[in-house]
C-alpha cells in the first residue's frame, strides 16, 4: 500500500498544526508538503521520521507518492 504524508501523519494522531511546529513551518507548508506542492528537505526528513515514528525511508516514500 502508497501511503502518502497526509496519511503518515493522520496514522500517527499528529495534526497538521503540530506537525508545522515540529518543522518549524507554518500549517499552510504542511498542507502543501501533503499535496506534493512543495517537497520537504533531508532534516525535516528525519524529525518527521521521529515524530511519526517511521524510518526515513518510508517518509521519502510517502513524500514521492504525495507527489504523485
Amino acid at each position: 500500500m502508497k501511503l502518502t504524508l497526509r496519511e503518515l501523519r493522520e496514522q500517527s494522531g499528529k495534526s497538521r498544526k503540530e506537525t508545522a511546529l515540529a518543522l518549524g513551518v507554518s500549517p499552510n507548508a504542511v498542507t502543501n508538503y501533503e499535496h506534493g506542492i512543495r517537497r520537504i528537505d533531508i532534516e525535516q526528513v528525519l524529525i518527521l521520521s521521529k515524530l511519526f515514528d517511521y524510518s526515513a525511508e518510508e517518509i521519502i516514500l510517502a513524500q514521492i507518492n504525495s507527489c504523485r
